[in-house]
């Protein structure tokens, strides 16, 4: 395993239990977990940017994903803070484009 993070070049953090060895980033949150998988997945844990309770991050292969189960936040951040806008329905866009041609 490389000694820089593969996804920012910042120095990884090894830790090892057991026969487990969890290698993480602490700038970026990566973690690359080698574990024996005839028990519990292994889980790397750090804060939620949503609400601060601490995230679950999960590896299986080549993928990774992270949740909190604090607040539902799946690893995607999104600003939900705006005012919802109206669709507009297909009958106002089809006289919208017949109005303009």
């Amino acid at each position: 395993m490389p000694d820089d993070c593969p996804r920012c070049d910042a120095p990884l953090e090894r830790l090892q239990l057991g026969d487990s060895e969890t290698i993480t980033c602490t700038s970026c949150g990566y973690a690359s977990i080698d574990a024996d998988h005839s028990s519990e997945p292994a889980v790397v844990t750090r804060d939620c940017p949503r609400c601060g309770a601490p995230l679950d991050q999960f590896e299986l292969g080549d993928s990774e994903t992270v949740s909190c189960s604090a607040c539902g936040y799946a690893g995607i951040d999104a600003d939900h803070s705006g005012e919802p806008s109206a669709a507009e329905s297909w009958d106002d866009a089809i006289r919208r484009f017949n109005a303009e041609h």
